[in-house]
């Protein structure tokens, strides 16, 4: 069985019912600092630029919400926007061994395609815990040689978003293969842009997030991409890859854990307040409390507990 056969079955199995008490908790207060990171966008070059993009090409109705504007468009362009606006700030969530920044891309697409689909809460949880497991196991397959490159956040990150829409699907074994194979031939990201400060950041975490709607549904059950079973270790994995060392020892699949006792605080334990904050303060209401989300610095969001408040 290959790496992608491993990680799809893994990932079509996974159910509700298997996530710890620790890992749902983890995983609202994750979402909640999410949101907080994208309300702290609100006006601030270039989420405008965005704004303008989905409305002069997407629809000015839909169950999607746009979250710093007050219209509800498609589950592509919400997406679209809500992964542009929650890494703005860039006080989002971040795995510190993937070299990965999930909430931005998982929940900007997850609560897109939630809302569109009229999905439950619970399934939106198991969504999100489904493309964070993908993302931080496939960004720590690809490591660190892969970001200094490419932007992890969005090459990676698209596979992340898919997965979540994938899980929304309810997807199988086979389809989340296909859903792997039609998102990994859309990642991209360089960090060339950094030469010149443009706004590509942006964009990055925006597509991501997009192209995880687009890697599914009906495309994703009518394409079969020939690739798509040696995603993860077929000749993609030479471009994308720079140094590879040791990745057949990496775990790419398996339970979820939530009780490894790798709980390290990392600098996001005090990133994450600082956005629910300044959004308190925008909106003129008092920061009287903020969640503290401790991020494992080398753990997976299964291995992750509640903070001790």
């Amino acid at each position: 069985m290959t790496h992608t056969e491993r990680l799809a079955a893994f990932l079509g199995e996974l159910a509700y019912a298997d996530l710890p008490a620790s890992v749902v908790t983890r995983t609202e207060e994750l979402f909640l600092d999410w949101l907080g990171s994208a309300l702290a966008s609100d006006g601030s070059h270039p989420i405008p630029l965005f704004h303008a993009y989905a409305q002069n090409m997407g629809p000015t109705e839909g169950r999607a919400r746009v979250l710093v504007a007050p219209y509800g468009t498609s589950a592509y362009f919400a997406a679209l926007v809500n992964g542009a606006a929650s890494h703005l700030v860039e006080q989002d969530d971040l795995h510190n061994s993937s070299v990965l920044h999930p909430a931005t891309v998982v929940f900007s697409a997850a609560l897109a395609a939630a809302q569109d689909l009229g999905k439950s809460g619970q399934e939106l949880i198991l969504a999100a815990v489904a493309g964070y497991e993908a993302g931080i196991r496939i960004g720590e397959f690809l490591g660190r040689s892969h970001y200094r490159i490419f932007h992890t956040t969005a090459t990676v990150g698209t596979l992340a978003a898919a997965v979540a829409v994938g899980k929304l699907l309810d997807f199988d074994r086979e389809q989340f293969i296909q859903v792997l194979g039609n998102a990994g031939t859309q990642a991209a990201g360089l960090w060339e842009f950094l030469r010149d400060a443009a706004d590509s950041k942006q964009l990055h975490t925006a597509k991501a997030a997009a192209d995880g709607l687009l890697g599914n549904g009906e495309l994703a059950a009518a394409v079969v991409w020939p690739d798509q079973r040696v995603l993860l270790s077929g000749r993609a994995k030479e471009f994308a890859i720079v140094d590879p060392l040791g990745l057949d020892e990496l775990e790419l699949a398996g339970d979820v854990r939530a009780d490894k006792g790798e709980h390290n605080a990392t600098i996001c334990a005090v990133i994450l307040q600082n956005a629910l904050g300044q959004r308190r303060a925008v909106a003129g209401a008092a920061p009287e409390h903020a969640v503290q989300a401790h991020l494992a610095d080398n753990g997976r969001i299964a291995r992750m507990h509640p903070p001790d408040v």
